[in-house]
């Protein structure tokens, strides 16, 4: 065996040990690592916000640098995308809504007032109607009145044509009739009914 080859086996043989000194390392450093990690989370979870948002701040930096951040910002690119367009989408339904809402009070406004026409104008026909009524009423009644003093005066005249003597001689002991408070009574119902209206109908017009 020539001098190379035993060179080789002596190293082949120093390997082995350095492998697992070399996996040891790697053991120490990932239980070291996770060691800090812990550590970092308690660390984090006692820090104020203002220290919370500088570490999230470095955290996203160290991302960045990362070739993973492109990825993100992709998917961050489109969620903001598909934000903007719920967004317009919502402006768009609740402008729709607001118009709806504006021309609903507009119509509601539009047939209040034509009712309170309405309302008003069935209170003028119904004023109207009880005034025209008043007014008929009362022509009615002056009518009658005017009826009932036409009899009245006719009687009168007739009564009077009666007692009337021939030649408007007196005779020695006949009476006026008259002048005889006896004749009232004497009198059909009829005519003091007729008299008690014109005369009413003469104090109401003279208080008038």
């Amino acid at each position: 065996m020539d001098e190379g080859s035993k060179h080789d086996d002596e190293k082949d043989e120093e390997n082995p040990t350095q492998e697992k000194f070399d996996e040891g390392n790697r053991v120490e450093e990932d239980s070291g690592s996770e060691q800090e990690d812990d550590e970092d989370e308690k660390r984090f979870s006692n820090i104020s916000l203002k220290e919370r948002l500088l570490v999230i701040k470095k955290y996203l930096v160290t991302l960045r640098q990362s070739t993973k951040m492109e990825e993100l910002d992709e998917q961050l690119r489109e969620y903001i995308e598909e934000w903007r367009k719920q967004r317009s989408k919502e402006e768009d339904e609740l402008k729709r809504l607001k118009e709806k809402q504006v021309k609903r009070k507009q119509l509601r406004k539009e047939e209040e007032k034509r009712l309170m026409q309405k309302k008003r104008e069935e209170e003028l026909r119904r004023q109207r109607e009880i005034e025209e009524k008043k007014q008929k009423d009362a022509d009615e009644k002056l009518r009658r009145l005017e009826e009932a003093e036409k009899k009245r005066q006719a009687m009168m005249k007739a009564q009077q044509d009666k007692n009337k003597g021939p030649n408007f001689t007196i005779q020695r002991g006949m009476k006026s009739t008259t002048d005889d408070p006896r004749a009232e009574f004497n009198k059909p119902k009829e005519l003091l009914e007729e008299e008690k209206k014109v005369s009413l109908a003469i104090r109401i017009k003279a208080l008038n």
